[in-house]
């Protein structure tokens, strides 16, 4: 299995928002390491021009956020389809079969969710199953004593990204495994 840390940015938070960035990182949790990473953002209005909808609420929280993770959505942006392909290539340069992928997102319809979304919406399919998408929230309450160490710019979706995977390897690292029960 190959595990993938998937953190989006978008300017909404419900089905059909429009996403700007796509951060990923790999990471193994049998060796407690990360892996490579992919970064891109998609210009705003080409993610609307692709089916997009913005949420006003949305946009003003973006507004109340620091520059640095502003900054990161408004300087070089690629096309919708550019940047899916990018990802879908750079998910593919793994080497690892399309079933045995698995993507870890916020929550279980949040980033999956609306990156299949916006997959389809352009008529390509997103390189993972679906039955691969993980929930990194849900794992995260199985250890609420670990706290959350943040790495880089928050609301960049590659720091986020980075960020959940090293969580992630806390989390899941062999030595927090339970002993054999035998």
């Amino acid at each position: 299995m190959r595990n993938i840390s998937l953190d989006l940015e978008t300017m909404g938070v419900t089905s059909g928002a429009p996403v700007l960035a796509i951060g990923a990182v790999e990471f193994d949790p049998e060796h407690g390491v990360t892996g490579r990473a992919f970064y891109a953002t998609i210009g705003l209005a080409d993610a609307v021009a692709h089916g997009g909808k913005m949420d006003a609420d949305t946009v003003l929280w973006w507004l109340r956020q620091g520059d640095a993770a502003r900054q990161e959505l408004t300087g070089k942006t690629g096309s919708t389809v550019d940047v899916l392909q990018a990802f879908t290539a750079w998910v593919e340069a793994g080497g690892v079969p399309h079933d045995h992928r698995l993507m870890w997102g916020n929550g279980p319809r949040f980033d999956c969710g609306l990156l299949a979304e916006t997959y389809a919406r352009v008529g390509l399919a997103p390189p993972w199953p679906h039955w691969g998408e993980r929930c990194f929230r849900t794992v995260c309450d199985l250890r609420p004593d670990l706290p959350v160490e943040r790495v880089g710019v928050h609301h960049s979706a590659h720091a986020d990204a980075l960020t959940q995977a090293v969580h992630m390897l806390k989390i899941l690292a062999p030595s927090c495994a339970l002993p054999d029960e035998r």
